[in-house]
């Protein structure tokens, strides 16, 4: 487990990959810091200091952390423990929290996201298992919305070989794919597409995880020429050791299988 730190002149932004389950809540919430597609990813000094904090405090699974450098304080967790139940995902857990891992190491945080599927490599955290296997299970959705009003209740990816493509369904309707070829050289992703109501919602960053990490456990190297794949790749280092750098985050994307571009079928 290691944190890279990204530092500000008021306050300083630490981020752990290991920790991180995609729930999006930093690019949708503060996008001029938090911008997949700049290097480094974090550019802390792009926003006021507590707005940063802010957003950062709403990354349920404690993957981002600040340091105060302006004399404020420091994120102060919260003096009552919660457990709060996420929709067909994991319990994300605020308070003064001890953490053991498998490995026995304990790690003080005010945020975690603990796994409830039971499929987790890195129990008691979660990494996303539950994207695989489509567990159901009552919950609040990551914007904090009531079970009865969220936008979704299931959320299932699969990959239709037949097809070529990785396809995610919500509550059993198809909204969206990664299409993909399987080459001599590797896994060609060509198009990333979600349909426009389900957009902004996280849906197309977990359809390429599972894309991704279904292409490692087959062997297969990946030619991110989709757009969004090589963008997702690039701010997910776990994912780096799928391509050959530098040539390969070069590719030109190829014409779209179907109709409409990047994130839009």
């Amino acid at each position: 487990m290691t944190r890279r730190t990204f530092r500000g002149e008021a306050i300083e932004v630490t981020f752990d990959q290991d920790l991180c389950i995609h729930a999006t809540e930093c690019v949708q919430g503060l996008p001029a810091v938090f911008d997949r597609d700049s290097r480094p990813w974090v550019s802390a000094n792009n926003a006021e200091a507590n707005g940063v904090s802010s957003t950062v405090e709403r990354c349920p699974s404690g993957a981002l952390q600040y340091t105060r450098l302006d004399g404020l304080p420091d994120e102060r967790p919260s003096e009552v423990t919660t457990v709060t139940p996420i929709e067909d995902g994991p319990l994300a857990v605020r308070g003064d929290l001890l953490v053991r891992r498998e490995d026995g190491t304990l790690e003080r945080t005010p945020r975690a996201a603990l796994c409830r599927c039971g499929q987790s490599k890195h129990k008691p955290l979660c990494d996303n298992s539950h994207l695989k296997t489509g567990v159901q299970a009552p919950g609040v959705s990551w914007r904090g919305s009531p079970a009865s009003t969220a936008t979704h209740s299931s959320v299932v990816v699969t990959d239709n070989k037949e097809a070529s493509r990785f396809e995610l369904r919500v509550d059993g309707l198809l909204v969206g794919h990664a299409t993909y070829e399987d080459t001599a050289n590797g896994r060609a992703f060509e198009h990333t597409a979600i349909a426009p109501r389900y957009q902004g919602r996280g849906l197309a960053g977990q359809l390429i995880a599972y894309s991704l990490d279904e292409s490692r456990a087959a062997g297969r190297r990946v030619l991110p020429f989709c757009p969004f794949v090589r963008t997702f790749i690039k701010s997910h280092e776990d994912y780096l050791d799928l391509v050959d750098q530098p040539q390969h985050f070069a590719l030109a994307p190829r014409p779209a299988l179907g109709s409409g571009g990047d994130h839009q079928p």
